[in-house]
């Protein structure tokens, strides 16, 4: 089980960003969305490997709700697997409602990061994030390609 958040960054007022995936997806999004926006604070990941305890994953999660005093979004990598499944058994033991998307992209955490600098509610950060995401997956066309000759 990896976790990876800069602790010391953690801004009360601006919601948490926590992605939760099996293996090391959460972490490489995580990655590749720092070499965009470099310096974020509440950017957090929580990685699930093959024979973690999932108790000690709850632990964690929890750990990073309470690091934002409840003031997340949640990205799970699939709905029905552990991540998602422990994210559910968290809302319903702590009794507490969870904003976020089930699946997530790169675009979709974008626009997290972008909505919430417009000061919205974590409700709605999940939403613009869920339709940036729909709208950033795109067909791609090879026939229209044209290549390049060599002399």
């Amino acid at each position: 089980m990896r976790m990876e958040m800069e602790w010391e960054q953690v801004v009360p007022e601006l919601p948490g960003i926590v992605l939760l995936s099996h293996g090391s997806a959460a972490l490489g999004i995580l990655e590749s969305v720092r070499l965009i926006y470099p310096e974020q604070p509440n950017l957090a990941a929580l990685s699930l490997d093959m024979g973690d305890d999932t108790e000690e994953f709850y632990r964690k999660l929890e750990k990073l709700y309470q690091a934002f005093h409840g003031n997340c979004i949640f990205f799970a990598d699939f709905n029905g697997g552990t991540p998602c499944n422990q994210l559910r058994i968290f809302q319903i033991r702590n009794k507490v409602q969870v904003f976020g998307a089930l699946g997530f992209s790169i675009p979709m955490v974008l626009s997290a990061i972008d909505s919430r600098r417009d000061g919205l509610s974590p409700e709605e950060i999940a939403g613009h994030a869920i339709k940036d995401g729909h709208e950033g997956i795109q067909g791609l066309c090879m026939e229209n390609v044209q290549c390049c000759e060599e002399d």
